[in-house]
């Protein structure tokens, strides 16, 4: 009797993939047209370098109004069936983080043998759930998910100039990676294309951002 698992090719590896998008009243208009745009860009070009080797999975998490929402969970990237984001209310950033660290805590969501995951986080303002004099250090929410995330990539944009900056690169936590601020609502693509383009490499053995060094990003750039 043959054994088929001799004939079966080496497991995929799940990438675990987290958006933290702000849906808060202040992101009305132009700047939820423009993410949710940029979000199935996102989902296309993941979807263009499956490989046999790895297996991205994409969830969505929603901060605005009273709480923070998981608008899709952890699902295979081929089968996502992207929300189209809307926006009321407040600004739950910590509910938000609170969110991310379960799953990551979760082996449903991310198995033991899963690569690192990534995360973007996008915002245009500032916690609404956070006390004011209290330092992004120190915030709770924040650290347990820096915490839980240890080695994933995160990356980080402020759209106009209510956000906290500060909160932003502690988000990230490297000094490798840069947070992207910008006035101008079409770079929320170039900052989408940008950390794909990195998660792509980095499940290749390669890295965008290396040492102290940034390498210039070109949206243009196809792996």
């Amino acid at each position: 009797m043959i054994d088929e698992a001799l004939f079966k090719g080496p497991e995929r590896k799940v990438v675990p993939l987290f958006v933290l998008a702000d849906t808060s009243g202040s992101m009305h208009g132009e700047k939820i047209v423009t993410l949710n745009t940029a979000l199935k860009n996102m989902l296309d070009r993941f979807k263009e370098v499956q490989s046999p080797m790895d297996q991205f999975k994409l969830s969505i998490v929603t901060f605005g109004g009273d709480h923070a929402e998981v608008e899709l969970p952890m699902t295979d990237i081929d089968e996502v069936q992207l929300p189209t984001l809307t926006v009321f209310g407040k600004t739950p950033m910590g509910e938000a983080f609170d969110l991310v660290s379960a799953m990551l805590q979760d082996e449903k969501v991310c198995p033991k043998n899963a690569k690192k995951p990534s995360l973007f986080l996008i915002t245009d303002g500032i916690p609404t759930d956070k006390q004011p004099d209290t330092e992004p250090a120190q915030w709770q929410p924040l650290q347990n998910l820096i915490r839980l995330s240890q080695g994933a990539q995160r990356f980080a944009i402020g759209i106009g100039n209510d956000q906290n900056n500060q909160l932003l690169a502690e988000f990230i936590h490297s000094p490798n990676i840069p947070v992207w601020n910008t006035q101008d609502v079409s770079k929320i693509h170039d900052f989408f294309a940008m950390a794909t383009q990195s998660t792509i490499l980095r499940t290749q053995g390669r890295e965008l951002f290396q040492q102290s060094v940034v390498r210039p990003f070109n949206p243009s750039d196809k792996i």
